[in-house]
This record gives structure tokens, sequence and C-alpha cells, in this order.
């Protein structure tokens, strides 16, 4: 897609109106609307948006800690700049375009804390090594039989699913539900690929996998999808959540990282090694390595929100131990080896509620750390449950504060993002948990009201 496109969907009326948006720390597309008219002035010139959109809680709160937008500063503008490669006609909204901006300061610089740019400025950094790294995401998500009323009315309390019982792969249940083949459909018409969609093995929920592409088209493609299937539930009167753990006796929802590394053609895998009995090269396993390292120190980067945590429990098939498998969905990092064009990593530690920048930018720079480094891989692990089985190089990863902390200690990360985007986010994570842990639950007074 280029201006002239987009001039042209103007000119014949194709739409009437653009939102254009940014992605915050969280997650979340943050925008305005503007008349589709005004759009190419938009793209010559920029628009000034607040820093607000940075500072915010996933409730609209301000967090009074950062330092980039807060009342000491006024919030001040940053500039937005579309780019236009990112656009698309949204046909779950008529008339309407949608395209993804860059942040930059009033003096043109790119604002270091956007989740965009950091994972721009982490491909960079991989190609200064003569790798082109190859990325998909994986996504689950439920879908509940309730819209935003309901569940106030509720108290978000006794929730129900569309579907009352499980059904993993159940083909009818996909079939039999006309919102799916809508999302499907859709996404198609913005160019957005999904390779398959199915059920899984909670009730109402659901996996659609996207297509693999270069990090930012993936990146991009993910935030446009999440964001496309909540709209298109809402408009069928039902909810989509991406919520990392709905209940605590479902599983919880994934945005698995499928990822590899070719040359700058893109023809040949440079994980893939026929000759090895792993059939992995010296590249791949310095790059599994890198990621097992710094998984400890990068979980706060997959696990966004103090809900995140609780997905990452041992016997629901998440990835919370610095383990590597062939085949193997208990360990974090499972390899696929199948041939050449297939070999590729999967990382099980994010979940459905992961940033898909960030988690994209921890995999990538995880990976490039252990290149650079030519780390030396521990052995695979074969057999047993990784929360049993002690072995000296078998940790498991932090949670909630923890995490945070590592993240904010680790020079690594400082090293692949930047000081001011790993200052930020973890201000803005110590606020979520500590939010988070002043509440008091319903579970917690039916356990401890008489007996403590």
């Amino acid at each position: 897609m280029d201006i002239e496109n987009v001039k042209e969907f103007i000119k014949e009326k194709v739409i009437d109106n653009v939102t254009i948006a940014i992605i915050d720390p969280n997650g979340n597309l943050r925008g305005k609307r503007l008349p589709a008219e005004d759009f190419p002035s938009i793209c010559e010139n920029g628009v000034g948006f607040s820093t607000l959109a940075f500072g915010l809680d996933y409730a609209d709160h301000v967090v009074l800690d950062n330092e980039f937008a807060n009342f000491s500063n006024g919030f001040p503008d940053m500039m937005l700049i579309p780019d236009v490669s990112t656009f698309v006609i949204v046909p779950w909204d008529e008339k309407s375009g949608l395209v993804l901006t860059d942040c930059f300061d009033m003096h043109g610089n790119p604002i270091d804390i956007s989740p965009r740019e950091a994972l721009r400025k982490i491909v960079e950094k991989a190609k200064l090594h003569e790798i082109y790294p190859v990325m998909s995401l994986e996504y689950e998500f439920y879908v509940l039989s309730e819209d935003i009323s309901s569940m106030a009315d509720k108290g978000y309390i006794d929730l129900k699913t569309i579907y009352p019982s499980r059904g993993y792969f159940d083909v009818n249940r996909t079939w039999d539900a006309h919102f799916l083949k809508d999302i499907w459909r859709q996404m198609k018409a913005c160019n957005i690929s999904v390779d398959s969609f199915e059920c899984e093995q909670g009730r109402g929920m659901f996996e659609m996998p996207l297509k693999h592409g270069t990090p930012l088209e993936v990146a991009d493609a993910a935030i446009i999808f999440k964001n496309g299937v909540k709209e298109i539930c809402r408009r069928n009167n039902m909810t989509a959540t991406f919520m990392a753990k709905l209940n605590g006796s479902e599983e919880g929802v994934s945005g698995h990282v499928h990822q590899s590394v070719w040359d700058k053609d893109r023809r040949t895998n440079l994980f893939f090694d026929p000759d090895s009995n792993s059939k992995l090269s010296k590249v791949a396993a310095h790059y599994i390595e890198g990621q097992l390292r710094t998984l400890r120190e990068f979980t706060a980067l997959f696990c966004p929100n103090y809900n995140s945590y609780k997905r990452l429990v041992p016997g629901w098939f998440t990835g919370n131990t610095t383990t590597w498998g062939i085949q193997n969905r208990s360990t974090t990092l499972r390899i696929i080896n199948n041939n050449a064009s297939g070999c590729r990593v999967e990382h099980r530690t994010p979940g459905a509620d992961a940033n898909p920048y960030i988690a994209l930018a921890a995999c990538l720079a995880g990976g490039v750390y252990g290149i650079e480094n030519k780390l030396n891989l521990r052995p695979v692990f074969s057999e047993g449950d990784p929360n049993k089985i002690s072995r000296e190089d078998n940790e498991i990863i932090p949670y909630n504060m923890e995490a945070v902390d590592l993240l904010k200690g680790s020079t690594i990360a400082r090293d692949f993002f930047g000081d001011a985007f790993i200052d930020h986010y973890t201000i803005m994570k110590r606020w979520e948990i500590n939010t988070a842990l002043s509440k008091v639950s319903d579970w917690e007074r039916e356990r401890y009201l008489v007996r403590a």
C-alpha cells in the first residue's frame, strides 16, 4: 500500500475516515479518527498527539511515577507520522481506514519508549550479524456470549463462554460459528492471513495462527488482528478476550512466537543443518541458548500484567522453565526441525495478552545475544516434566515483582532496548502489579474470612 493507493480510495469514496493509531506499552491501539480528505496532508506533515497515551494503565489511570508523560511536564505533544505501508481498509467498520504510526518528539527524534520503535531497533541490530528473522504469532482467545453491559451487570463474575463444554479440535464447532468465518474473511480482506482456526482445549477457546513474515510485518498484523477480533465479536453481541487466564479451571490463552533466521535473500534457513543429529545449525544453537539465558531477565517483557503469571503454572502446557526440546510441548522452547523451510523455534512463554512488538523484540534480542556471544547450547530436555526434574541449568521463571526487578536490573535488556524503554516499561509494570496487589478477590474472602 502507498499514498497514491489511499488517495484513490478517498477519491472513489471507498473510505470517508481514517483512524491513525499508536501502540501503547500495554499493547493497546490508541489514536484518533480523522476525515479521509485530511489524510494525505497528515502523511506529509504529521499530527500532534498527547504523550499521555504512553502514560496510562489498562484502566486509563495516569501512572504517576512515569517520567515521560506526567503532571510536571504537562503531558506535551509528540508527533505521529503514518506508516502508509500499514494502511488497511477496515472491513468491520464501514468506509473506514486504519493506519499505524511512528512516534517522534518535536525535534524529529524517534520516541525510544515506543514498542514499534523498540522492535525496529532490534531488527536492525540483527542485520549487523547478517541474520534476517522470519516470525509468526499463534494466537488463542476466548469468546464469551456476553456484551460489555451484561458483564458489568454481573460484576465480571460467572461469565458464560459460547460453548459450555470442551471440544478440542472439534471441527463442527469451528464451522458452525459464523463469527469465526467472519474473522477469517475480514482479516483476509485487509491482507492479514490466518493460517487456520480451530477449537482449543478450553470452553469457548479458539486458536488462530498468523502467517509468517518479517518481525514488523507480523507485529503490525497482530495488533490489527486482535483489534479486529474484538470488534467483530462485539458486533455479534459477544466479547473476545486475550486475557491470559480467564478462569482458574480453564486453559490460559497463549501467544506463542515462531521464529527462524535466514540469509539476506531469504532463500536459506540458517537454523537448519541436515548433517547435524538434531538438524540444528550452530547459529540455531547459539540463538536458542541466548533465549534461555535471557528468559528470566526478559520474563516481564512476555508477561505484561499480574494476570499473565497465572497462566504460567505447572500442568498447563506453558513455558515456565529454562528448557528446550525437539517437538516437546512441555519445554519453553519447542524446536520444529522437520525440514529446511519449516525449521524454527517456538517460544511458549508469551501469552495472548503480550504486546506483540515487545514479545517479538524480546525473542529476537535473546537470540541475537546468543549469536553475538557464541553461547554453547545446554543439553536437550528429552523426557519428564521440566517442572518436576531438577537440573542445574533448569530454572523456573520469576513471577510478578521479581520479574520486573530482574528486567530493571538487566544490562542485556538495556543494551538491546535502551535505558529509556526499560525504565519506562518497568515503572508501568510495577504500577500494574501494585494495583493488583491492593485488590481483594472473592476467592480470598471465601477462603480466609472465617478461617483466618
